[in-house]
């Protein structure tokens, strides 16, 4: 009775092994987002009182709606994207605004 338990067992290890492997080779990989956006908020500035814009987070969303999204799901609805980030380094950033045609 022993061997035919222990049989069982190696058979079901076996299946599960296999099951898992499959499993895991459907499994989509996580795809990044391809594009960043800048954002902006606007705020009066604490020193002078004057009404100024400040840089916000950068975004990382596929399109431009995507990213609104994100900011009105996760409480940033204050900043407002300004475009997509195209580079940066330490002193200067170029970034592509929408064409208003």
């Amino acid at each position: 009775m022993k061997k035919i338990f222990n049989r069982f067992c190696a058979w079901l290890r076996a299946f599960e092994y296999k099951q898992i492997k499959q499993m895991n080779a459907k499994a989509m990989p996580v795809k990044e987002p391809r594009n960043t956006y800048t954002t902006t908020i606007y705020a009066l500035d604490p020193i002078d009182g004057q009404f100024k814009h400040f840089q916000g987070p950068y975004i990382k969303a596929d399109n431009w709606t995507k990213a609104e999204k994100h900011l009105q799901e996760n409480g940033l609805g204050y900043c407002k994207i300004e475009g997509r980030l195209i580079r940066e380094d330490e002193y200067f950033m170029e970034f592509e605004r929408p064409s208003l045609n």
